[in-house]
């Protein structure tokens, strides 16, 4: 008998990689296809590292084991094993496309794999309904209605973050409420970073909408280059802490990517970022992860952007701002990494980049997106590599 859904609301980010679409592995820390058991496994995997706070290290993806009894020797392998202080397999999770029953021939699947790899507990799931089975002292297999190591006994979420209508005032603010809180690592934490966006202004809470719709929501088909830049993968939301060169630091929900320029390959992060508090604005922040070194490159007030109405989006400037770093030397490093038309603006703004075109998130796609896209990472590279240049020269 079924259980009552308990698993967060949760969609993977998808990237497309030649003619199929592929998601970073919660635990396995690389690009992996996105098939329907997929995308359920890493649900599953979600509600494990998030909820549960069950330790990445005690968790066992396709571990092999040879089948003894079997005369050709296949080899099984369990979705999800989940081992315990002293690495013995606790519970076996068998992870099955939405929609497939979860009868009797999915049942003796999981149990093969339960019986090779001598754990108690058995959890069959297609993501929307779920089958505990837990071995009795006679060695038999009973159905019950709760998987014991795991408290599994939560109702389903009442929200959903699928990006909502940006007219609909209810719909947008039940969006944020659900991806923050889905992606924080507790509800306080959640519900701060909702709250910063909540006590934003009607034009900042629109700028912040578009930026999630290119962030989380536009699908990007990767790997693409533009004008120098390489962005190779898309990894998803994280919670990352970044530092400022001109100090203090700041927590928040970004989007993760793979981007290279002239063979330099970083792992970049986008967030917009409310550290204004109400009526104080935004930032557009790119952040570098690299060894002994984790920084924002770049914190792009967006107040310096022009709306223009008959293009429907917002046209995005910079002035070239950077800590210890004058905006000449900026500029010029713009111009030696081939970004030298970011110099000649629409409008003839002295001083100013033009980095490209965010569009408001009813009109926004890959198409009208991915070169303001491609600019805003390569902008952070450039940043971030003359950042590096200074240091090296003890500047």
């Amino acid at each position: 008998m079924p259980s009552e859904n308990f698993l967060p609301a949760y969609r993977r980010r998808e990237t497309q990689a030649g003619r199929r679409n592929t998601l970073q592995c919660l635990k396995r820390g690389r690009a992996v296809p996105a098939t329907p058991e997929e995308r359920v496994r890493q649900r599953i995997l979600h509600w494990l590292l998030k909820a549960k706070k069950w330790p990445a290290r005690k968790i066992e993806l396709e571990r092999s084991y040879p089948w003894v009894g079997d005369p050709n020797r296949h080899r099984v392998r369990p979705d999800i094993e989940l081992l315990g202080d002293n690495d013995e397999t606790v519970v076996v999770v068998e992870c099955k496309a939405p929609g497939i029953p979860l009868g009797e021939v999915v049942e003796h699947q999981a149990l093969e794999y339960a019986i090779k790899s001598a754990a108690k507990h058995v959890w069959v799931s297609n993501g929307d309904q779920h089958k505990f089975l837990v071995r009795s002292s006679r060695a038999e297999w009973d159905v019950t209605a709760s998987l014991e190591p795991l408290a599994a006994n939560y109702a389903p979420p009442s929200v959903s973050f699928d990006f909502p209508d940006p007219h609909d005032a209810e719909a947008v603010d039940g969006y944020f409420a659900a991806f923050y809180r889905n992606e924080g690592t507790d509800r306080e934490e959640g519900d701060g970073l909702y709250g910063a966006n909540a006590d934003l202004d009607e034009n900042d809470k629109r700028i912040v909408l578009s930026v999630h719709k290119l962030l989380f929501d536009v699908g990007k088909r990767l790997p693409f280059s533009f004008e120098g830049v390489h962005v190779l993968e898309d990894r998803g939301p994280s919670l990352h802490e970044f530092g400022n060169a001109g100090g203090g630091r700041w927590r928040g929900l970004y989007a993760d990517y793979i981007a290279a320029t002239s063979g330099r390959v970083e792992a970049m992060s986008v967030a917009p970022s409310t550290w204004g508090g109400s009526g104080g604005g935004i930032r557009l922040c790119v952040g570098v992860r690299k060894a002994g070194r984790v920084h924002h490159a770049l914190q792009m007030d967006m107040g310096d952007c022009e709306w223009a109405e008959e293009k429907g989006c917002w046209e995005v400037y910079h002035t070239g701002r950077m800590s210890r770093v004058s905006n000449e030397t900026v500029f010029q490093a713009v111009e030696e990494s081939g970004a030298g038309a970011w110099l000649e603006n629409p409008h003839g703004y002295e001083g100013y980049l033009y980095l490209g075109d965010l569009h408001w998130a009813e009109n926004a796609d890959w198409d009208n997106s991915k070169e303001f896209f491609a600019n805003l990472l390569h902008y952070g590279l450039i940043r971030t590599n003359l950042r590096d240049a200074v240091k090296a020269r003890g500047g």
